[in-house]
């Protein structure tokens, strides 16, 4: 892997500009991936078979405050998340499926 330290810098000089983009969270950008919003709502066993059915034809309506509806599809996203159908049989005590079945 080619170093990202120009070849005329002594070992100081780039220990320095190491620690400094280290601390601005040159790396870190560089490392971590994109966060995908994600909606998890419960549906009726019937609704989430046509869903596992035609994952293409799932679409998501809300309503806002002003009475408005919004109607969204899933997004394509750099982490290639799509529709899934998961069955949850328990929470923990914030809330969050603790065991999920992959339907």
């Amino acid at each position: 892997m080619k170093s990202s330290f120009p070849d005329e810098m002594t070992y100081e000089e780039r220990r320095k500009l190491f620690f400094e983009r280290l601390d601005n969270g040159y790396y870190r950008e560089r490392v971590m991936r994109p966060s995908v919003p994600v909606v998890s709502v419960p549906v009726t066993e019937a609704v989430a078979e046509v869903a596992k059915a035609n994952r293409e034809g799932v679409t998501l309506v809300v309503r806002r405050g002003d009475g408005v509806s919004v109607v969204a599809r899933p997004q394509s996203n750099a982490l290639g998340l799509g529709v899934t159908v998961t069955l949850v049989r328990e929470l923990n005590e914030d809330g969050l499926p603790v065991e999920q079945v992959r339907a």
